[in-house]
Formats: structure tokens, sequence, C-alpha cells
């Protein structure tokens, strides 16, 4: 399609009128207002679906970001199969296979294998063009096959096909760290000896992420979240043929100090949330004291570094070891966000609530509450924050930032007393 005709779809009023509906009837779903949803008119909804199909053919991420929603969106209010097949279409145009394995209706994917069988044919020619884009994001990972969406094929095929540096700039939802991890599974399947530093910024992400190779490497590689050296041992020694150690940058400064006597360096280093190197407290100085040191003793191994939104990744890459590297940046996001801000109202126990889609203010919506909103949030913002999670998010799987670690201990246990019937205190 030409970019005029993408650009008439993306700001058609009927494709615009039918997606602001989709999302605002997806909050009223979140809250079961069901109610509350506003009807689509049936000749609207097949319009706007047939120029969401057209806008996920261009080849600006934006624009696919804005189909995948719409995509994502019409899977979640209907659930005809019809409707169903038309999303798949959606999505899959617009690169985002992720989503792949929730059309149960429509897929069957083996569970041994990861080798997917569509139950019911598209026709001919859609059957062709969605087989086609599955076989193009298939990813061979050692054990099965994993259907990745367009940015996780390239940083795959970047990842296993090379061995040049990589600089990854991605949102957090993209998947990139899924691929990583991946990727280092695959290279300890393929290689007899492998050892890979994996760089994490808190001592709370070693233990998510030790987990998650837990359950997917062998029993033959050693996982390990601190280095303490063995006296008197050689190198062979010190390590078995395939070590992956996940720490944070102080404890990966004794393992820098190991390599300082001993000519050791990893395969792989692999730093995630390299922004936080531009941290200008505490935290910023030990990480660039550590890239120094990594530049000079660990010159030889391969560098991937990985943060959200970063501007030019190879760039900071670049200053930081003084090496080139392949440019993975994409701001495509696989999954829906509703984003909404609350807001007190006069009537103590309503709140308004401004639903925002892409920055545009596409709502606003009356919602009742059972507890005076205004009131609790001045005199207790963690335990009204509890209070609103528990009704605005109570059907969802929820991220709550807060800037400090007993802001974390009072949420925590705010949220338990709410949970169990509580008061809190």
């Amino acid at each position: 399609m030409t970019n005029l005709t993408i650009k008439s779809a993306k700001e058609h009023p009927v494709f615009r009128e039918v997606l602001h509906s989709l999302i605002t009837n997806r909050f009223y779903s979140e809250l079961d207002l069901e109610s509350k949803k506003k009807l689509i008119d049936e000749n609207n909804l097949d319009k706007a679906i047939w120029l969401a199909s057209i806008i996920a053919t261009s080849t600006e991420e934006n624009d696919k970001y804005l189909s995948s929603v719409f995509g994502i969106a019409l899977f979640l209010e209907f659930e005809s199969k019809e409707y169903r097949k038309v999303a798949y279409i959606i999505l899959s145009r617009s690169g985002n296979l992720i989503t792949t394995r929730f059309f149960k209706e429509l897929i069957t994917i083996n569970s041994i294998s990861g080798d997917l069988f569509f139950d019911d044919s598209f026709g001919t020619v859609m059957d062709f063009e969605l087989g086609s884009k599955i076989a193009l994001n298939e990813i061979e990972s050692g054990k099965g096959k994993i259907i990745g969406s367009d940015y996780q094929k390239y940083l795959w095929t970047i990842l296993t096909k090379s061995n040049e540096n990589v600089a990854i700039s991605a949102p957090t939802s993209a998947g990139k760290s899924f691929i990583v991890q991946n990727f280092v599974r695959h290279s300890f399947l393929n290689r007899k000896s492998f050892f890979v530093v994996y760089i994490v910024p808190t001592r709370a992400l070693i233990s998510e992420v030790s987990e998650d190779f837990r359950k997917i490497l062998d029993s033959d590689v050693n996982i390990n979240t601190a280095f303490i050296e063995k006296e008197d041992l050689t190198l062979k020694e010190q390590f078995s043929d395939k070590e992956i150690f996940i720490l944070t940058p102080e404890r990966t400064l004794k393992l820098i100090q190991y390599s300082y006597k001993n000519d050791f360096s990893p395969d792989i280093i692999f730093i995630d949330e390299v922004q936080n190197i531009e941290d200008e407290g505490n935290r910023g100085f030990v990480f660039e004291h550590l890239i120094n040191e990594m530049e000079i003793v660990w010159k030889k191994s391969r560098k991937i570094t990985a943060g959200p939104f970063l501007n030019n990744p190879d760039s900071l890459l670049k200053q930081m070891f003084k090496e080139f590297s392949e440019n993975l940046k994409t701001i495509f996001s696989p999954v829906f966000q509703l984003k909404i801000s609350l807001k007190p109202l006069k009537d103590n126990k309503v709140v308004l609530a401004n639903i925002f889609f892409l920055e545009e203010l596409i709502n606003k919506i009356e919602v009742p509450i059972d507890f005076d909103y205004g009131k609790q949030i001045m005199d207790n913002k963690l335990k009204t924050t509890v209070k609103v999670l528990l009704k605005f998010g109570k059907k969802s799987k929820n991220l709550i930032y807060l800037p400090k670690a007993n802001y974390v201990e009072q949420f925590s246990h705010y949220l338990t007393l709410a949970k169990s019937n509580e008061k809190p205190n």
C-alpha cells in the first residue's frame, strides 16, 4: 500500500471511532461493567477491520503497533470464530505473532516440537500468506520452536548468524530478554564449553533471571549468582565447561578481579538495563568502573547490551567499549496497555477516569467506587493505591513502580491485609 493510503486509513473517522470504542470497552470489562459498554455498529466494525488490515501492511513501526492494538482489542472483545480469524490476520500482518498461542480455537501447537497447525482454513490465498509468515518467524531454539515477532526473529538471526557485538534498544514488553535467554540456551546446547556473564542492575533481578534459566538450561550448565574464588585451584578446576554467572555490577567486579591474575574471559557478556550507566549516583559510578575494567580485561568477549528507548544503542556501546556493534532498535511493543488517569470528583464516591491511547485523551468516564478517593489519597497514598489496584486492576497482571524499598514493603503489607479482608492499619 502507498503511504498516502495508509495515512488515510489511520486518520479515517470510522477506524478511530471503532478503535477508541474497543479500548473503552476493554476498560469496562476490566471493571466488570459490561452493561456500560458501547455497542459498535456492525458495518462500522467491518469497515474498521478492513482499514486496520491496510494499516498493518505499513513498513513503519508506529503503524504496525496501531494495527496490532486494534487486532488485540478485537480479539478481546469478540469471541466468534470469524472475528478471531480477522484479528489473527491483522496481527500476523503487523508482525505480532507472539499472540499466536492465544488463538486456541484456530490453532493447535504441538507441546513438544512447537509445530503449529491451523484447525480451520482461512481460504487458499490467506492460508498461504499466514503459513508463510509463520515459517518466516519460526525460531529453532534447540528443543522445539518459538514463534516470535518480527523484531524477535531479526534479533535471533543477528545473535545466531554472526559473532558481532549487539546493541539492543526495545521496550520492556518487546521480549528482548526472552530471546537473549534462549540464545544463551541455544549456545550451551551447541558448544562443548561456553561461559556467560549476565549482568542485571539489582539483586532482585538475579533471583528472577536465575529462575528463568533454571527452567530452560540443562543440568550440565552451572548457574551461579555470585563468584567465590576457590583457593589454590587451576583455571580448569575453578570452572566447569559450561558456566553462567548472573550478577549485579558489584558482584561482577569480583569476577573481574580473578581475571587480573588468570587468563580468563567469558564468551559472552550480556548487560541488561544498560541505561543505568548514566545514573549519577553510586550505582552509576560502580557501573562505569566495571565497564572500564571489562574493556581492558575482557576485550575478546562478545558484548550484548540492552535497554529501553535508547536513541543510539550502538553509539552507547562504542562509547563504553570502544567497539562497533550491530544496532537493533525498535519501539514496537507486542502488548496492549490501558493508560488511565484517575481524578477525584466532588461526589466522594465517584472518580473521573481519563483513558489515553498514544498520548491522546480518547474518553472520559465517571466510575463509582466504594471509598472516598480524594480524602484517602491525601491521608495515605500507599494504602489508597492498594484500593485502586484492587478496584481497577483485579483482572489483570500489574506492575507497581515505587521509588523506595520501604515503600515497597509498606505497599506489600497493605496489599496482603487487603487481600485477606483485614483492615489496614
